[in-house]
């Protein structure tokens, strides 16, 4: 089956691929009734037919073989073929919207959508080259803009708590909207740039808007990528008589007023502006188009860091007794008083106790960090010249296979920083040369070394860690560099890995490769303090184990079994009664097992399958009809499964029947509208599943209930 979906897949894809034998620019089958695919009407044609030509099929337009039509020698994996599906469909649908599309600005924006990701699938790449820029777009998003707004003015415009709804209204409204055309925003606000708007108008439709319907373009939140040039066009156009359009509540003018007075004056200098909210405020929330949800932003600074919305801590993960954490604390302190042993074959601990020595001697002033590097003025000062020479010449005696003189030209090199470990009394006994490409937010290590005299002492792994903390303050989250043989043990103890996180387009053509080496590379999260890190998750551990040590305070005691009472019944049956612990135990607890569970449920699926409305529920959704279905639905459900599930001996109690029940619905609840025919269909199936439930398993606390809102197209129900 497998085999068969990737053959069709191969199928559609020939169709945007150019013959490697000759100038056709596409695969162009003869359809039923000697109907061609032409170069003009290639997206007239139903995917589905292309799935039924022969694959040993010639091309109408060059005569060669279906598989010369291919960009790649590389046949695509499976996850990439339904990706490049997914593209090849929403190229459709953009085709198909270009011909319902009446206004001009927006036809020219559906129209370049639709060039780029036609260029993009006759590469077979679902990588779209943007040539209006990517995400984000100015230093500060709106979010934080709106955040600092609130900050600023603290309770001179109201309590706190009702700027925070205010602003999380506000946010909600800008997230969501439907953002007017150049022609109508120019005709309510004038005096607006129009080339910029033009480019914001642009930006939305393709990162905001398009999004929402395909599926292939990746959806992202308008208050986090658009920042004080956004939010002045929205609050413009919002205060304007045209924009009273837009769902605001009367209370939120004189808010929107104060909020564009406020973007006017900080856009001047919006690296001052503080996002600090008081401790025991939370922070607006905003309905999010990628979730489906309500989300809230945590405060950020304004360093230009990335503002993914952290995922909201649910009540299982974040209720701890005060108590028994107070408990855990004092225990964590008396166990490292007592100056018990660490086990010393323990990870955190070797971790910990190898990098403590080097902590004590920075703290000490033993040693020190700095980062240099050359400068072309002509009066350079004489220290940072000579920790140059030093580690230059470091370099040379640690790295014997690298040519010297590239050694010195690199740390030469005015484009290029040293962060260096210096000892007192000694000089630079340890280095890291690296160059950094801020815009494309990474660096490359070109040398690391430590004297070998110094070594096995933790300066390596504190050097190291010295260099993320450093990077995270830069606003540069990726390390990259090229390991050979004897250098990949090291890095990967620092947290690289051969597998680049960071997208290859952005350091592609930037770095320089070596031969023979690998490259390797280590994400760094803005929020870590990595000179720290060993000892916080030390911390941590030892505080989890103290907190199970004083919840389960007998874990580690061993009862006594139950052998001398079968020795003392001999061959004779033993009675739960016998056991201590089980005298009162009654048969009557457990319920007695239904007999005829699979004939009833077998009577039920009949039934069901019988009845007018069960058209939708009789098999799995299409994936290929509904794309998105399976995106959403997390357990999808429907009769022929559970019919099956039946068969194979699934459903040991009525329970889980029932849920299963109970599952089909509420997927068909939560993924169509209420006004639609497939909601109307699982509330009729709903009354009928509810009915039959009820009179099989009477006893039964499991229902499938109906929902609280009745279908719109069946009013009288």
């Amino acid at each position: 089956m497998r085999s068969r979906d990737e053959d069709c897949n191969m199928k559609v894809l020939a169709l945007f691929a150019r013959c490697s034998e000759c100038k056709c620019s596409g695969f162009r089958p003869l359809l039923n009734g000697d109907q061609a695919v032409e170069d003009g009407g290639l997206f007239l044609v139903d995917f589905k037919q292309i799935r039924t030509v022969e694959s040993d099929a010639l091309c109408r337009g060059c005569n060669h073989a279906m598989e010369l039509h291919a960009p790649h020698s590389a046949k695509p994996s499976k996850s990439e073929q339904e990706k490049l599906i997914q593209l090849a469909n929403d190229t459709h649908a953009l085709h198909a919207r270009m011909a319902t599309t009446e206004d001009t600005d927006e036809l020219h924006i559906v129209y370049q959508v639709f060039q780029l990701c036609l260029s993009a699938l006759k590469k077979w790449s679902t990588t779209i080259d943007v040539p209006f820029g990517s995400p984000k777009f100015e230093t500060m998003s709106m979010y934080n803009i709106v955040t600092a707004f609130i900050a600023f003015y603290g309770e001179s415009m109201g309590t706190i708590q009702q700027n925070i709804d205010r602003a999380s209204q506000v946010l909600t409204t800008i997230n969501t909207w439907i953002i007017p055309t150049p022609t109508v925003y120019l005709d309510a606000v004038p005096k607006v740039d129009r080339v910029q708007y033009r480019l914001f108008y642009t930006r939305w439709m393709y990162y905001v808007i398009l999004p929402q319907q395909f599926k292939s373009l990746k959806q992202y939140e308008a208050v986090e990528i658009f920042g004080h040039r956004g939010l002045q066009f929205f609050l413009s156009f919002a205060l304007s008589p045209q924009g009273r359009d837009i769902p605001l509540a009367n209370d939120l003018r004189h808010f929107l007023t104060s909020l564009l007075n406020f973007v006017e004056m900080s856009s001047k200098t919006p690296s001052k502006m503080k996002v600090v909210l008081p401790g025991d405020v939370e922070p607006p929330r905003f309905f999010r188009l990628r979730e489906r949800e309500s989300s809230v932003d945590l405060n950020r600074s304004t360093s230009g860091e990335d503002e993914n919305v952290s995922r909201k801590r649910t009540k299982s993960e974040s209720v701890v007794s005060t108590d028994l954490f107070l408990r855990a604390i004092v225990k964590t302190v008396n166990d490292a008083r007592s100056g018990s042993d660490p086990d010393p074959l323990d990870a955190i601990n070797l971790d910990v106790n190898r990098g403590e020595a080097a902590r004590i001697e920075e703290k000490n002033g033993i040693i020190e960090f700095k980062v240099i590097g050359n400068s072309l003025e002509p009066f350079q000062d004489r220290e940072t010249t000579v920790s140059l020479l030093q580690l230059q010449s470091l370099f040379s005696v640690q790295l014997p296979k690298m040519p010297k003189e590239y050694i010195t030209r690199l740390v030469f090199d005015d484009r290029h920083r040293n962060m260096v470990l210096l000892k007192k009394g000694k000089g630079v006994i340890g280095g890291i040369c690296f160059r950094p490409f801020s815009t494309q937010g990474f660096i490359e290590i070109v040398f690391c070394a430590i004297t070998a005299n110094e070594q096995v002492k933790g300066y390596g792994t504190h050097l190291m860690n010295h260099l993320k903390d450093y990077q995270v303050k830069q606003g540069n989250y990726h390390l990259l560099t090229f390991a050979d043989e004897f250098a990949i043990g090291y890095f990967s103890k620092q947290g690289f890995s051969e597998k680049v996180e960071m997208p290859k387009k952005l350091y592609q053509g930037y770095i320089k490769e070596y031969e023979g080496a690998t490259l390797m590379g280590c994400q760094l999260h803005p929020q870590m303090r990595y000179t720290e890190f060993s000892s916080y998750m030390k911390s941590v551990r030892d505080l989890q184990q103290a907190m199970n040590d004083v919840k389960y305070p007998d874990k580690t005691r061993t009862y006594g079994g139950i052998e001398h009472i079968f020795r003392y019944h001999g061959s004779n049956g033993l009675r739960f009664k016998d056991i201590p612990g089980l005298e009162t135990y009654h048969d009557d607890d457990n319920p007695l097992k239904d007999d005829d569970l699979e004939g009833k449920i077998k009577t039920i699926l009949k039934k069901l399958n019988s009845d007018k409305w069960s058209w939708p529920f009789i098999a799995p959704v299409d994936g290929e009809m509904v794309p998105e279905y399976y995106d959403y639905i997390e357990y999808p459900i429907d009769l022929r499964t559970m019919s099956e599930r039946l068969r194979a001996k699934y459903y040991v109690h009525q329970h889980l029947f029932i849920a299963d029940l109970c599952r089909m619905f509420a997927n068909c609840y939560s993924f169509n509208g209420v006004d639609t025919e497939y909601y109307r269909c699982g509330y009729r199936l709903n009354k009928l599943a509810l009915e039959l439930v009820t009179k099989y398993f009477p006893s039964s606390s499991l229902r499938p209930t109906l929902p609280d809102l009745k279908p719109g197209l069946d009013v009288s129900t």
